[in-house]
């Protein structure tokens, strides 16, 4: 009878799903064979990933031996540097060190201008000289008459 079922207990199959149920299993069953060629294709990648990542990691690991080979041979010398560094952080903390734009102004508004007129004494002082010479090498000319 269509329809009649006892409560609490699930209905008993049909025929049609019967057969429902396998031409399902059939449909999987032929595919089967594509998803095991995509699964083995996949795990292929899968190995040549890691066997990469294994190269990767070999190389890591040796680059990060030679660090550790440069960072001992240069951890010492380094200590060494921060007594200096120190007193060099001490001296550029200075008030005079902080007031050495404003003096070094002050020295050029200073000098520059005196350095400029010895630049145009000392052009000038050329060109006398220069005149004095031709003076004297045309005075030291016997005249030609």
């Amino acid at each position: 009878m269509p329809g009649w079922q006892i409560p609490g207990v699930p209905p008993i199959p049909t025929v049609v799903d019967l057969l429902k149920v396998m031409q399902l299993q059939a449909e999987m069953m032929a595919e089967l064979p594509e998803t095991l060629a995509e699964l083995a294709k996949a795990v292929r990648g899968l190995a040549e990933t890691v066997e990469a990542t294994k190269d990767t990691v070999a190389k890591a690991n040796r680059v990060v031996e030679r660090l550790e080979v440069l960072v001992d041979e240069l951890q010492d010398p380094v200590r060494g540097l921060r007594p200096g560094l120190k007193r060099v952080t001490e001296v550029l903390e200075a008030p005079v060190v902080q007031r050495l734009p404003a003096i070094l102004e002050s020295l050029e508004s200073t000098v520059m201008p005196v350095a400029l007129r010895a630049e145009r004494m000392r052009n000038q002082l050329a060109a006398f000289g220069d005149r004095r010479r031709r003076v004297t090498s045309r005075m030291g000319r016997p005249s030609g008459g």
